[in-house]
């Protein structure tokens, strides 16, 4: 996490492929080569991780925000894509 410039906050994590982060800022996802996805919540300078979702087949190749934060999508190497609810943890 970066504010003004310098980093307050990090996770470590290997075999990352793809982040997203909401238009508010609050919610972060990680995609990684292990086909996870890991989400993680903001709270003021700390990430939390909420949730690790295992659906996809390949690689995780691209998350993206609808521009309102209410869904959110992730594509993996196998050409699948799931389309999420902010806070849930099955895709619709």
């Amino acid at each position: 996490v970066i504010r003004n410039g310098k980093v307050v906050s990090s996770v470590k994590a290997k075999d990352n492929s793809a982040v997203g982060i909401s238009p508010d800022g609050r919610t972060v996802v990680v995609g990684n080569k292990d086909n996870k996805l890991v989400v993680y919540s903001l709270e003021g300078d700390q990430l939390k991780q909420q949730h690790v979702l295992d659906h996809h087949r390949g690689a995780i190749s691209r998350i993206s925000f609808s521009p309102n934060g209410q869904l959110w999508a992730s594509a993996d190497t196998n050409r699948a894509i799931f389309v999420w609810e902010a806070h849930g943890k099955e895709p619709k």
